[in-house]
């Protein structure tokens, strides 16, 4: 495994879209896919106004 190189890049704003997962027994292997599928087929980051890259959408997850 490599060793991570971190760089430092411009701050950037993040609109986010909230999604809250279940880690037991794996089941976000299949909610996440869902998750993803729902957001994309209804343009959700087409309907954000003032969009940096127009259609790119950045996929975060915290709080594990």
């Amino acid at each position: 495994m490599y060793k991570p190189e971190f760089i430092e890049l411009t701050s950037i704003k993040i609109i986010g879209y909230d999604y809250q997962t279940n880690l037991n027994k794996e089941a976000y292997f299949n909610e996440i896919p869902g998750f993803y599928y729902h957001f994309g087929s209804n343009e959700y980051y087409i309907k954000i106004s003032n969009r940096a890259r127009p259609a790119f959408a950045y996929g975060i997850a915290h709080e594990y």
